[in-house]
């Protein structure tokens, strides 16, 4: 069975209104407790948001006693602020330009994309399944990606923008197809060292390849397969799921 693990983006916001609530850095701070850093639980784009990336599982009950645990302890943070923690596609209600982590890249990143940042405020889960080689990992997205429609569907949640109704189930996707440098491949192709020193030098003359954000994409760095496309989700059972689901399809045509 290939091990797998999972990606999840929060949004903190005010009950009364839900409009966002820039509280990411000191609930970041409070649940690194004395660790200086942590390669699970880090900060996102805005400073209402927070990232926590899970450990390696191969087993469904491994990873939704994980996740809930780990929403309990996110819980208990907002709460403790007067907020919530919301697994959610977009927020029902935003207001003006959003406050941007004071982090340089994402700075960077505001800098370059303007007027698309006040829009900018969705939440993703990312899931990642283990890929033995490269050439497997071309096997695997080309089986994924047919299912990239069906996977979405799964998980919309996001129908509401600035309160209103917007007739898409996902409006998040719907902010996703407006960023330049997201997207994915019609079809993944034989992956050789010279095609990979060519997509080298065509990403650098675009910018940073930290901001090509493939929607299915093999992640070298971590020698998995990730799918990027899906919302944020409500309960914490549900990642779990999404992940077991995208296993799968990863192992069997």
């Amino acid at each position: 069975m290939r091990t797998f693990g999972i990606e999840e983006e929060f949004i903190f916001l005010k009950p009364a209104t839900l409009q966002p609530a820039n509280v990411g850095d000191e609930v970041h701070a409070e649940l690194l407790g004395r660790s200086p850093v942590s390669r699970f639980i880090s900060h996102e784009f805005l400073a209402s948001q927070i990232e926590r990336s899970t450990s390696v599982f191969d087993r469904f009950e491994q990873a939704s006693a994980d996740l809930l645990a780990f929403r309990s302890r996110l819980a208990r943070a907002a709460v403790a602020r007067g907020v919530l923690a919301a697994g959610v596609g977009a927020p029902f209600q935003t207001e003006g330009w959003p406050e941007v982590t004071d982090v340089e890249r994402y700075h960077t990143v505001e800098t370059e994309f303007r007027g698309l940042v006040p829009d900018h405020l969705i939440n993703g889960l990312h899931v990642h399944v283990g890929i033995p080689s490269r050439d497997a990992g071309v096997q695997a997205l080309n089986r994924v990606r047919v299912w990239l429609p069906t996977l979405l569907a799964l998980a919309v949640n996001s129908p509401f923008w600035h309160g209103a109704d917007t007739d898409f189930s996902s409006w998040r996707s719907v902010h996703m197809r407006r960023w330049s440098t997201i997207g994915t491949l019609e079809s993944a192709l034989i992956v050789t060292d010279e095609l990979l020193r060519y997509a080298g030098d065509a990403i650098d003359e675009v910018g940073n390849r930290e901001r090509i954000v493939g929607l299915l994409a093999r992640a070298r760095r971590l020698g998995t397969g990730a799918e990027r496309q899906r919302a944020a989700m409500r309960s914490g059972g549900q990642p779990a799921l999404a992940a077991l689901l995208r296993q799968a399809l990863t192992a069997h045509d």
